[in-house]
C-alpha cells in the first residue's frame, strides 16, 4: 500500500481503481516488549471442553503470548533466543488435561469494519501444530473447519 495525504491506497484488481483507506493498524512486534501496553492488541483467554469424537478440548491462555523483541539493534534473535516477534506458544507433548494450549490476540479496535488484512507470520516447524489468521467481525466465534 502507499502513503496519501488522504490515507492509504491499494490497488483493487476486481475494479482495477485504487481503494482509499483513511486509517491504518500497524504493530511491529520486533520491538514490543509488553503486549499489555499496546491499546490494539487484547490477549484472549477461552476454553472449549473435550467433546465428541475428537477427545480433545482447546484451552487459550494469557501465557502463550510472549513477546519476543530484538535482543539488540543490529541483531537478528530476540530477547528470549531464538527468532524475534511476537510468540504464540502452542505446548509441545501430549496436552494436559484433555486439553490442546494455544494463543490468541484480538484487536481492541471495534471501528474496523472493510479494508486491506495483511499479516506477517513464521509458522513453527513442530509437527501437529497449526497457525491461521483470521478477521472476524461477529458475536459468535468464527467456525472452526478443522474440527
Amino acid at each position: 500500500s502507499a502513503a496519501r495525504e488522504c490515507g492509504y491506497s491499494s490497488h483493487a484488481i476486481q475494479t482495477d481503481e485504487d481503494q482509499i483507506y483513511t486509517d491504518v493498524l500497524e504493530t511491529d512486534f520486533l520491538h514490543l516488549n509488553d503486549i499489555t501496553t499496546n491499546p490494539d492488541w487484547i490477549r484472549q483467554v477461552w476454553e472449549v471442553p473435550p467433546v465428541g469424537t475428537a477427545g480433545w478440548g482447546r484451552n487459550i491462555s494469557l501465557e502463550n503470548v510472549i513477546p519476543n523483541p530484538l535482543a539488540g539493534d543490529t541483531g537478528t534473535e530476540g530477547v528470549n533466543g531464538g527468532d524475534p516477534g511476537l510468540r504464540m506458544r502452542v505446548k509441545p507433548g501430549e496436552p494436559e488435561g484433555g486439553y490442546i494450549g494455544g494463543a490468541e490476540i484480538d484487536t481492541a479496535r471495534r471501528d474496523m469494519l472493510y479494508g486491506s488484512f495483511r499479516v506477517g507470520m513464521k509458522y513453527t516447524v513442530e509437527s501437529g501444530t497449526c497457525g491461521a489468521f483470521f478477521f472476524v467481525s461477529s458475536p459468535h466465534p468464527p467456525l472452526d473447519k478443522n474440527s
